[in-house]
């Protein structure tokens, strides 16, 4: 199983309370699996892209910021030896207007991490 696939979940549901009907357990016995219901000695919400897509604000506005979902990705320069993104082929991200039109957005090796980095950035920025 993916430690930090586990990890964002988990963040993802301490911060935000979003429930979904699957979920990794973990047993001593059989280690981390994915069910239907919660059991086992541990468990974590089993967030997928079609949810998070679902959960996610289509667009942001608050006084700081006015912003778009605008894309979720792949990285075209990852043999870019200056890139500090090397190994991190998905980008999700708002493009949010304001004073200055900026990018909100979060880097990651699968897509599925990508939104839910989106999601705690969006919610460490108070936009949830």
């Amino acid at each position: 199983m993916d430690d930090e696939l586990l990890d964002l979940c988990e963040q993802v549901s301490v911060q935000t309370n979003w429930q979904i009907e699957r979920w990794y357990c973990y047993s001593d016995r059989k280690g981390w699996t994915i069910s239907d219901f919660a059991h086992g000695e541990k468990w974590i919400p089993a967030y997928n892209s079609d949810y998070l897509l679902e959960k996610l604000p289509a667009e942001i506005v608050s006084k700081e910021h006015k912003g778009y979902m605008a894309n979720l990705n792949t990285r075209k320069d990852l043999n870019d030896p200056d890139d500090s993104t090397k190994g991190s082929s998905y980008f999700a991200w708002y493009y949010v207007t304001g004073e200055e039109p900026s990018d909100f957005g979060v880097y990651a090796d699968t897509p599925l991490k990508a939104l839910l980095k989106l999601t705690l950035e969006l919610h460490r920025a108070g936009e949830l």
